[in-house]
């Protein structure tokens, strides 16, 4: 076997990122791994020793080479423990085969520059509203914010149509809205209990869905946000929204981000 020419360390840092965010570039894992974002000389040695391994392999989304584990990878990681992991979770070669890369790239870009560590974030989170649907975060920050232990994330890049886009936010308010039936005993008809605070039973109200708009200018996705805002309007849930080139030029305890959908207060009553 090629000699490697990459610490232990930085190997285990890299494909540690790759387990949380599924795909990245190498100055994407650098910026996270590397001390003061020194550049990814460093990362571009461990990936290619772990390309020699076997446990990491790339695409390309025009002229970046783009990362993601293999199965032997994320099964190296499963079997380590070090790190949370979904057995059944998608290596992200799929997506890239299928250019979907630039997307993917936009939300690992997104938890990169948020002031909040890896190990917070999952990413693809799928939550059931019954049996034929579902809505698949984009990301998932385990973090209390707004009484709630999580916050939803939501990255379009101008390539869903407005249509499609609202949609998805109907679907959340949907989710926040969906119950299942608790059984009761002895055959008789349990209490209905709600399907989020199933999943999130330390959240006092629904989750805020925070909106990240890319692909575009500032100027540029402020007006889409406006648009969407008149499709949403009266929708019963927290929904924030802010352009990514904002959220890469600004550092993190400057950020804005403005409000598209319900405000707290009026979800608190609508809940009530």
């Amino acid at each position: 076997m090629k000699s490697l020419t990459s610490t232990p360390q930085q190997r285990g840092l890299t494909i540690g990122m790759l387990a949380r965010v599924r795909i990245a570039t190498a100055l994407q894992i650098a910026t996270v791994t590397t001390e003061n974002r020194v550049g990814d000389g460093y990362v571009r040695r461990a990936l290619r020793d772990l390309e020699t391994l076997g446990f990491v392999g790339h695409g390309k989304s025009g002229r970046h080479n783009v990362y993601h584990l293999t199965r032997a990878g994320q099964q190296a990681v499963l079997e380590s423990g070090d790190i949370p992991i979904r057995p059944t979770a998608a290596t992200g070669e799929k997506a890239i085969a299928a250019g979907l890369a630039k997307h993917g790239l936009a939300v690992t870009e997104t938890l990169v520059n948020w002031n909040a560590t890896l190990m917070d974030w999952d990413v693809e989170v799928a939550h059931p509203i019954d049996k034929m649907r579902s809505v698949i975060s984009d990301a998932v920050l385990y973090r209390p914010n707004r009484g709630a232990e999580v916050e939803f994330v939501e990255v379009d890049r101008f390539t869903m149509s407005m249509s499609r886009l609202v949609e998805k936010l109907y679907a959340y308010e949907a989710y926040s809205e969906a119950s299942y039936q608790e059984g009761g005993e002895r055959g008789l008809i349990g209490i209905r209990r709600s399907r989020w605070q199933q999943r999130y039973p330390r959240s006092q109200s629904f989750p805020v869905v925070r909106l990240v708009l890319d692909n575009g200018d500032e100027e540029a996705l402020n007006r889409r946000a406006a648009r969407l805002e008149r499709r949403i309007r009266g929708i019963g849930i927290r929904i924030d929204y802010a352009p990514l080139p904002m959220l890469q030029r600004l550092p993190y305890d400057q950020w804005e981000w403005r409000s598209i959908g319900c405000p707290d207060d009026q979800v608190a009553r609508l809940a009530a």
